[in-house]
């Protein structure tokens, strides 16, 4: 919710870096609460880079009488930070979309940067501070969230997940949401924080809960997506706070609100690293035979994949009130997609011959239904598998052209060479190439 006080702060903050410099006035400075820790970020539409870092930083950098939280932008102006280790010397970024912390910080790849301790040398005016981290000594990357799913309520939605197994523990959980569409410095803001127990694997949000930032509150018909921290502290307990994290994973899941209560939903990681959206999903258990709901966002139509030792699909179940609810299957035959010659209806359950599939493909979403491919809960989908076990799979929608909107040349040149084949359609609507469905 883009309140007057959250798109003030977010004026300032954009503007903080062109105010600060050397006219600024000179102010005592002091630096505590620093931290080093491994960050292990899924893949996600957030602007934030998925894959292993080395993060490293202060979350109280502040002039000498101000409090560590909440967020003073007056602490930033005509100050610099820069962390040294050994020959090696890096400037931090203030972090102007963090809301409740006064927040220096950089991060890295492992691979290329000294895992000791940093010195940050903290600089406004005339005026220094130096303060050390600690070291990445035993640190392990830590396992995503598996099987992450949504039970709708309203605003009042719970979450339930399974602890990855194997790797480093898991001393603390921290549940995060994001507001998708508010952006600020390139990265989607945080909006909700609040620390759960060691081994928590669920949690419900309610309206006037503590964990929003600035008065915040959950909106229907807006996009979020939630982030589960899974730590390793350093002292082995349930604070995950940054300076006592020694390493952690980052699950982004992408959701929002409904009144439909029916059924628990599993949610995808939004990977965009390609250039089109491709959800991921990862440790969905499933039971020979049993619909489960998978939760990704569609354009006109989509390629679902297993990931490798899943069991085969069984059947699949379409939506209902989307266009004319009906639908057309497409199957791979080793080389291309074949059309099936397949009409499904919405609601109807739709069996695959003996033994499953390894991938589908349905397309004959009307472009003027309007679906948007990075909007959650536009087209949920039920999914049954041959026998028991994981679903880790994929799902990647097929992206039309908006009216007024040129696609990329790529994807132009594949619907030409479509229509010179000759295909016909049952129905008046747009196709997709015959090509190989994208594989995470």
């Amino acid at each position: 919710m883009n309140t007057p006080a959250r798109r003030t702060l977010g004026a300032i903050a954009a503007g903080l870096l062109l105010a600060a410099g050397p006219a600024a006035l000179a102010a005592p400075i002091t630096v505590s609460q620093t931290y080093q820790f491994l960050d292990n970020v899924s893949p996600n539409a957030l602007g934030i880079g998925a894959g292993t870092r080395q993060q490293f930083g202060s979350t109280c950098v502040v002039l000498t009488g101000n409090a560590c939280s909440p967020q003073n932008l007056a602490n930033a102006q005509g100050t610099t930070v820069s962390a040294t280790q050994g020959g090696t010397t890096l400037n931090l970024s203030f972090v102007a979309s963090a809301l409740s912390s006064n927040h220096w910080a950089r991060a890295g790849d492992p691979a290329a940067l000294p895992d000791g301790s940093w010195t940050l040398t903290a600089t406004n005016g005339s005026n220094t501070a130096s303060a050390n981290t600690p070291t990445l000594a035993g640190a392990s990357a830590v396992g995503f969230a598996q099987g992450a799913a949504i039970q709708q309520n309203g605003q009042s939605p719970t979450f339930s997940w399974t602890l990855p197994t194997g790797g480093a523990s898991i001393d603390a959980v921290t549940f995060i949401v994001r507001d998708v569409a508010d952006v600020r410095n390139g990265i989607s803001t945080m909006i909700y924080r609040q620390s759960l127990a060691a081994g928590a694997t669920s949690f419900t949000l309610a309206p006037g809960d503590t964990g929003f930032l600035l008065g915040n509150a959950l909106e229907f018909g807006r996009q979020y997506a939630i982030e589960l921290q899974l730590q390793d502290t350093r002292n082995n307990s349930s604070n995950g706070s940054f300076f006592n994290v020694l390493s952690q994973s980052r699950t982004f899941l992408n959701f929002a609100l409904s009144t439909n209560t029916s059924a628990l939903q599993y949610l995808p990681m939004l990977d965009t690293s390609s250039g089109s959206p491709v959800y991921v999903f990862q440790g969905v258990p499933v039971l020979a035979g049993k619909t489960v709901l998978i939760d990704p966002e569609v354009a006109y139509g989509y390629d679902y994949r297993i990931g490798d030792g899943d069991p085969l699909f069984r059947s699949v179940t379409l939506p209902t009130g989307v266009g004319d609810d009906l639908f057309d299957l497409w199957l791979w035959d080793g080389n291309a997609w074949v059309d099936a010659g397949v009409d499904l209806q919405g609601g109807d359950e739709y069996l695959f011959a003996s033994g499953g599939v390894d991938r589908f493909r349905i397309t004959g979403i009307e472009t003027d239904a309007g679906i948007d491919p990075y909007a959650a809960g536009s087209f949920t989908t039920g999914v049954s598998f041959v026998a028991d076990g994981t679903f880790n799979g994929t799902m990647t929608p097929l992206i039309a052209t908006v009216a007024g909107v040129p696609e990329p040349a790529s994807l132009l040149l594949a619907g030409l060479a479509l229509a010179a084949a000759g295909t016909l359609r049952r129905r008046q609507r747009l196709q997709p190439a015959a090509r190989a469905s994208s594989v995470a």
